[in-house]
């Protein structure tokens, strides 16, 4: 009888290393400061078997948060005002963590600069910058919001 051939690992591939950032190595990088986010990061292992998946859909999760309070029906205020949105958000989150932890990361920040309001108009988007002063401790931040018409 012949021994039995080990199956060869499968190649090593830019993909293959993205899903292997986000199933491994930024889990073990939040175990220590931040067990439930490397929770919600593990959970997504399921996933590997499909690098593509696993790969780019915490991306595309984080592009459709950005820009979801620019161009997504419905949402004026808060994300909860679209269902159809929160019916996305939802089912991302159930069926990838890392994918519906990343949209979330990138709706966040959106919601700070994506503004509505009248604004001076460039284009399609309109562009404001907003200062605000901390008065008491003497910091000043800046932040750029551009809204929707």
């Amino acid at each position: 009888m012949a021994p039995e051939q080990a199956a060869a690992p499968p190649a090593e591939t830019p993909i293959r290393r993205l899903a292997h950032f986000w199933l491994v190595d930024a889990p073990r990088r939040l175990n220590w400061p931040l067990p439930r986010v490397t929770d919600i990061l593990v959970d997504g292992a399921w996933t590997a078997a499909w690098a593509p998946v696993a790969a780019f859909a915490p991306l595309a999760a984080f592009a459709v948060g950005l820009l979801a309070p620019l161009l997504w029906p419905g949402i004026d205020t808060v994300f909860s005002e679209s269902l159809p949105f929160m019916m996305l958000v939802s089912m991302t989150a159930l069926l990838s963590g890392p994918a519906g932890l990343i949209l979330w990361l990138g709706y966040m920040p959106a919601t700070w600069c994506w503004e509505p309001g009248p604004t001076p108009s460039f284009g399609a988007a309109n562009l404001s910058l907003t200062s605000w002063s901390l008065w008491r401790r003497g910091l000043s931040l800046t932040s750029c919001s551009l809204s929707r018409r």
